[in-house]
């Protein structure tokens, strides 16, 4: 199916002078017409409205069955299509024309993908797949990402692997992710969204995005087409963290840089080891944790290490979070011993608001972060919220890492009001008892006003005829003014849900069903095969205003 590159032996040469053409190319005739039947010509002719770019029309057309690599002779705007065998009898042929295309001038691209149906017999194929592709980032471009279609008749469905095995059939998105793959025989099919970084028709774990459906699709001679499938893009991790330096700041202290982010819970202070290079004997790691201020970095703590002494430090039983365990064949280096005794200045690294702050949600977060690992209790017995008058505001604590903790108030804070962070950090102390340099500080701020917000109520409507137990899991996200914000919810039983505390803006919302409950979307492995959650498109997008509540909104998974 991939395209061969053979050079046009006619000029290409668009007229010159005259306004920016913004047109877009598009085919305008083809040789035969679309849904010709009994065909038994050895060529097709596709005529476009314009100048094209050659080289991206041959790298646009694929061909399903496949045929060989077709031969290219151009004329103008016109392309002749020589298949090099005898096309086989009574079998529909799909000609996708991707929106890789590109017009020779402007490079203006192809808006939607083309597609040419005929038939060696008496009749078409009618079966069509037509779905949309969402994106794995804000702005990500959606034009041009492959949709593979796989049949499902001749081969175990646990077996397909499409790091190895080309789809029966292709086409490309548009330039919003829209797809449609038309005129292809009733069947069991695996969808399989891919930006082909390499263009060889498979999927390569460690370039290419992907994106797959909830299930498998079977398609019938009564239930000939599939319509609104949503899949949205992903990248699969498969790369092993390594240990890629590291640096001995002092007699106590280690840092061990790794290539990617090592996931906290995965490692303890047993998984680095470090042991003198002669007599093997052991350095003891007190305490090894993650640092906030770098992620890709783990702290290590020794006993006092002797700077006549070189070592070699060793990592086990470590993953990131993709569960890729670090990779021995990079999981140690080599360090000498610091004659430098430990003169740490412990004191709080940065702070979660600056004074007299006003306009804060009232749900938050507020991040301390150290220079040292710190001792919990005497950080959670000496770190207060206070609100106006002077009363303990009751707070949870969430250790983020040895140096960085969290303070949530237990309950929402109070519209328009002055609170206060009151920290007494003398008598916060580090992992060796040593007081932090900082005294007193306190931080006043004030809480923005609520009748500012508004809200978004409504109901997650089933229309699949799909299993969707789980969870529906809603998302308001801001559209406009810069970074993305994003509010979300889990709606309950019933799917009625209430995303509260919306600043006045224009939103879109998505749901997507938890069926695994880990509280984030899973967008399922192409081998071994695991199916996706089942997510929506964005809706339409919704206008919110301040004191202005929107309700009866309806969010429903339909075909």
């Amino acid at each position: 199916m991939t395209a061969l590159l053979l050079a046009g032996c006619a000029d290409q040469r668009p007229p010159t002078g005259g306004p920016v053409d913004l047109t877009s190319p598009e085919i305008v005739r083809t040789f035969p017409q679309n849904k010709t039947t009994m065909f038994h010509g050895r060529s097709i002719t596709l005529k476009f409205n314009k100048y094209v770019d050659q080289r991206t029309v041959q790298e646009s057309i694929f061909i399903s069955p496949f045929v060989g690599q077709p031969e290219y002779d151009w004329s103008g705007k016109e392309v002749e299509v020589h298949f090099p065998d005898s096309l086989h009898e009574n079998t529909t042929y799909v000609v996708n024309v991707g929106t890789d295309v590109v017009d020779l001038t402007n490079k203006n691209r192809m808006l939607h993908s083309f597609t040419l149906a005929f038939s060696t017999g008496s009749t078409i194929d009618s079966a069509a797949v037509e779905g949309y592709v969402l994106p794995s980032y804000e702005k990500e471009s959606l034009s041009g990402i492959m949709i593979f279609a796989y049949r499902l008749y001749s081969i175990d469905a646990a077996m397909l692997d499409p790091r190895k095995q080309r789809p029966d059939f292709i086409t490309q998105s548009g330039a919003r992710g829209d797809f449609s793959l038309h005129y292809i025989p009733a069947g069991l099919y695996r969808i399989i969204a891919v930006k082909d970084e390499n263009r060889n028709l498979l999927y390569d774990p460690e370039s290419d995005e992907y994106a797959l459906s909830t299930s498998d699709i079977r398609l019938t001679p009564n239930d000939t087409l599939y319509s609104g499938l949503v899949m949205q893009m992903a990248k699969e991790d498969t790369t092993r963290p390594r240990l890629i330096k590291v640096t001995v700041l002092d007699n106590r202290h280690v840092s061990a840089e790794f290539s990617k982010c090592l996931l906290q819970g995965t490692y303890t202070n047993a998984s680095f080891v470090i042991r003198d290079t002669l007599n093997h004997e052991p350095l003891p790691v007190l305490l090894a944790y993650g640092s906030i201020g770098k992620l890709s970095v783990v702290n290590l703590v020794t006993d006092v290490q002797d700077s006549t002494k070189a070592y070699r430090l060793f990592v086990h039983d470590a993953s990131d979070s993709s569960g890729n365990r670090i990779n021995v064949m990079a999981n140690s280096m080599a360090l000498s011993g610091s004659p430098k005794p430990d003169s740490t200045v412990f004191k709080v690294a940065s702070f979660p608001l600056k004074d007299s702050t006003t306009a804060v949600p009232l749900e938050n977060s507020f991040v301390f972060h150290f220079s040292d690992a710190v001792e919990p209790s005497s950080a959670e017995q000496n770190i207060h919220l206070l609100n106006a008058g002077e009363e303990n505001v009751p707070v949870k604590w969430n250790w983020l890492s040895a140096d960085a903790a969290s303070l949530s108030p237990k309950q929402k804070l109070r519209s328009t009001e002055w609170y206060v962070l009151r920290g007494e950090f003398r008598a916060v102390k580090n992992w060796n008892g040593r007081a932090c340099n900082d005294s007193t500080k306190e931080i006043r701020f004030q809480t923005l006003d609520e009748y500012d917000l508004s809200s978004i109520e409504g109901m997650v409507v089933n229309g699949n005829d799909e299993d969707t137990s789980g969870q529906f899991v809603v998302t308001a996200f801001q559209l406009g003014g810069g970074a993305e914000k994003s509010s979300t919810v889990v709606a309950d039983a019933r799917g009625n849900f209430l995303i509260e505390g919306l600043e006045e803006g224009r939103y879109v919302l998505q749901v997507y069903v938890d069926k695994n409950r880990n509280h984030k979307f899973d967008p399922g492995r192409p081998y071994p095969f695991r199916p996706a959650e089942p997510i929506s498109a964005f809706s339409d997008t919704l206008r919110v205003r301040a004191r202005w509540p929107l309700e009866g909104v309806k969010l429903k998974f339909h075909r």
